[in-house]
């Protein structure tokens, strides 16, 4: 993720996991997973922990690059990766989504999820999207609304992840949960599916498939190819 909060995300780095099994995030991924059915060359630009890299890499056609500017949210990655397996066909590197280390149409697939909310440069980031996906190839874009309000998420989250009696996983969710309400207030390039679609029409280099919201309705989902 490309933010200068490097202390947040640290922190991030160590509950984030708890979030893996919820069922609107859960939806969320099987939807991005569903966008990039049939293409081979996937990057996972913003891939925090692994989780959707993990799945992407359960193709054994295809190969996956998955970047991130945050260390501790990459080493827990690698280590989700060592153990899901995929060798070769996946690469995971430091990196910055506003400046891709990856040449020219590389990619036929390119997914992006809860990164645009958080960094700087929005412009240089969708320009590095058009960059690196192929003619023909898609991208799959989440990211927050303007209306996006962590205590939804959290409620849902609590409820489902029960009463949490264990000291320990109380101790996480309160983590969790602090971490959550301080990104909250520091969310950038926030946009309802509708106007996201527009702008990349608008940008000449997209055909949007898909434009709709996931995450409870908090974020934005938006599905498109390359023209």
């Amino acid at each position: 993720m490309n933010s200068p909060n490097a202390e947040l995300w640290q922190a991030y780095s160590r509950v984030y996991a708890l979030m893996e099994n919820i069922s609107f995030v859960k939806e969320q991924r099987a939807r991005h997973m569903a966008a990039m059915q049939g293409l081979n060359r996937v990057l996972d630009a913003g891939c925090g922990i692994g989780v959707i890299t993990a799945e992407l890499a359960q193709n054994p056609h295809r190969r996956v690059l998955a970047i991130d500017n945050n260390p501790a949210m990459l080493e827990i990655a690698k280590r989700r990766l060592a153990r899901a397996g995929g060798g070769p066909r996946v690469a995971i590197t430091r990196g910055e989504v506003g400046a891709i280390p990856c040449a020219s149409g590389k990619v036929d697939g390119y997914l992006s999820n809860n990164v645009l909310y958080c960094v700087a440069n929005e412009d240089s980031v969708l320009a590095e999207m058009s960059r690196v996906v192929e003619p023909g190839g898609r991208a799959c874009v989440s990211s927050a609304r303007p209306a996006m309000n962590v205590e939804v998420l959290l409620e849902v989250m609590e409820d489902e992840l029960g009463e949490l009696r264990d000291p320990g996983a109380r101790a996480c969710f309160q983590e969790f949960a602090a971490v959550n309400r301080s990104i909250q207030r520091m969310l950038l390039n926030l946009h309802e599916p509708g106007d996201f679609a527009a702008r990349l029409e608008q940008s000449g280099h997209w055909r949007v498939l898909e434009a709709g919201t996931a995450y409870l309705e908090q974020n934005f989902f938006v599905v498109a190819m390359r023209v």
